[in-house]
């Protein structure tokens, strides 16, 4: 594992409560059930792996812990983050020909309709994630009667399995209307191009008691232009331009929350929870201490970071005037000797010990 060095300007102990150790580790058992129950969480030799198909850097046990419910309540919904940067550098699109949908014989609502009815019912597997999906009699009514007045939407009918297939789970969202037909939908992006042009499809997937059912309509279908941003997602801030527009252009504002999304910028390369080794600078009584005195495996709860700033390398006094605007709650910078990456978070409750995770 990566040693990187944690600065810390207060107190040293770490101390994110006992409660929300003590919630972790409950949540640990129901938590590894769900991830063993789909498979595309670890690879061929049994390796758990992190959110963009990458062997973990995390252990097992911390790697578990990273998931519970409690532990993304405090340190952000970092998955959500990590699976927008898949989707943003991935470059495989579904490409959209003639071919498939000439079964169609004319391009109506009518004619995809039967071709749905005859073709298509049945239970599809996500590739990024394992799920299964139904595409059903009901459902193929819902895309058809979404979709009748665009040709495009027409056309997509036909790829409806591999749309599916080639999906990118992003998220999930509690259905929140007075006829709960769904328990909560799922959301799903997917790229496809035809006639030379790249659209992204966001795909909604009703849940009911763990079962999926698809369903899409042409508002979701959008030129990913619009999204691209060749910086890192952690980066992005409302209306800042981007390679082919600007934030600001996006309609769906779920989606622009996540691509803001409020979360822990202390991860890997992986965009998982990176563990650091915490030193401190200065104990209880403000008094400074010898480094290798007071050091500990942490995560760190790090949502608005100052980043590579060169005052931050120098004395607390000058670290205190960067931080007294209130903008920031610590750092990211690079250690000039040693080349290893550097957090200074301002205070102890932004650091859980590693350590105290996992105790089944």
């Amino acid at each position: 594992m990566k040693q990187i060095t944690t600065l810390l300007c207060m107190n040293p102990e770490p101390c994110a409560g006992p409660d929300l150790h003590n919630a972790v580790n409950a949540q640990l058992p129901d938590t590894e059930t769900a991830l063993r129950r789909n498979p595309v969480n670890f690879d061929s030799e049994g390796h758990h792996l992190a959110p963009n198909g990458k062997v973990s850097n995390l252990p097992y046990e911390l790697w578990l812990a990273a998931r519970t419910p409690a532990f993304r309540e405090w340190f952000g919904e970092w998955e959500h983050t990590c699976r927008i940067s898949k989707w943003l550098a991935n470059d495989n699109a579904l490409t959209i020909t003639p071919d498939a949908y000439s079964g169609l014989y004319e391009l109506n609502w009518r004619s995809a309709k039967k071709y749905a009815l005859d073709n298509l019912r049945g239970q599809y597997t996500v590739q990024d994630n394992g799920a299964v999906i139904a595409l059903t009699r009901k459902g193929i009514s819902e895309v058809i009667s979404e979709n009748m007045g665009s040709e495009l939407g027409l056309k997509l009918i036909a790829y409806i399995p591999d749309i599916i297939r080639n999906s990118i789970f992003i998220y999930t969202e509690k259905n929140q209307k007075d006829k709960n037909t769904f328990d909560f939908f799922e959301y799903y992006l997917t790229d496809i191009k035809t006639e030379g042009i790249r659209y992204t499809v966001k795909s909604a997937v009703g849940v009911k008691d763990e079962r999926r059912y698809y369903t899409f309509n042409l508002s979701e279908i959008k030129d990913k232009g619009a999204f691209i941003n060749p910086r890192p997602v952690s980066d992005i801030q409302p209306g800042r331009p981007t390679s082919q527009g600007s934030l600001s252009d996006i309609k769906d504002t779920r989606l622009l929350s996540i691509l803001q999304a409020d979360s822990s910028k202390a991860v890997d390369e992986n965009g998982e929870p990176e563990v650091v080794h915490h030193f401190s600078l200065y104990d209880n009584s403000h008094s400074r201490v010898n480094m290798e005195d007071i050091h500990t495996d942490a995560f760190l709860n790090l949502r608005h970071p100052v980043r590579n700033n060169a005052e931050a390398d120098g004395e607390i006094s000058a670290m205190r005037d960067i931080f007294a605007c209130g903008k920031y709650d610590g750092a990211i910078t690079i250690d000039r000797r040693t080349g290893e990456r550097k957090y200074i978070v301002l205070n102890s409750d932004q650091i859980l010990s590693a350590d105290s995770l996992c105790v089944r």
